[in-house]
């Protein structure tokens, strides 16, 4: 073999060593496999040069480098994403257990309002019945202070009990 057939056999396998680099670099860009822009510009300025053994190696290094923190950043992407999923599963069950338990306190606040209310009134019966003017304005006195209290004043003073852990919830 001659020099000029060496030289051009190495000009050609360089030729195509540049032309699958610049073919899989388009492949990662267009894939999402972006590489850094430090390890891009190395391998635009190894693709730009004159094809030689070490600019091969070269440019394999860096689109190796390139692949594998793409592989470390996505890694690291898909555990925030689990670590996002796992939080909002948490709040979603958190909303869940709070809408629950102010229904249930709802719920009983106003069957112990209703039926503090028909107590009064039965009172209020009684004493008129009687002639009973003491016990009538007594329980008239009991049917105005409860309709004036809300049972969402007393949820506020639950929430922030709650928020001190010195509440106890029956279920």
């Amino acid at each position: 073999m001659t020099d000029a057939s060496i030289s051009s056999s190495g000009t050609q396998t360089s030729s195509l060593v540049i032309a699958k680099a610049k073919e899989l670099h388009a492949y990662l860009e267009q894939s999402g496999i972006k590489p850094t822009a430090q390890s891009a510009n190395q391998l635009r300025k190894v693709i730009d040069q004159a094809p030689t053994p070490a600019s091969l190696v070269t440019g394999v290094r860096i689109v190796a480098e390139a692949v594998r923190d793409y592989h470390v950043v996505r890694q690291q992407e898909e555990t925030k994403r689990a670590e996002i999923a796992s939080q909002t599963a948490v709040r979603l069950q958190e909303l869940d257990l709070s809408r629950e338990l102010l229904a249930q306190y709802l719920d009983r606040s106003f069957d112990e309002r209703r039926d503090n209310f028909v107590r009064l009134f039965d009172a209020l019966d009684r004493a008129q019945a009687e002639g009973d003017q003491t016990s009538m304005s007594a329980a008239l006195d009991g049917i105005l202070a409860l309709a004036k209290s809300s049972p969402f004043l007393s949820l506020a003073e639950a929430r922030r009990r709650m928020a001190q852990g010195d509440y106890e919830v029956e279920l």
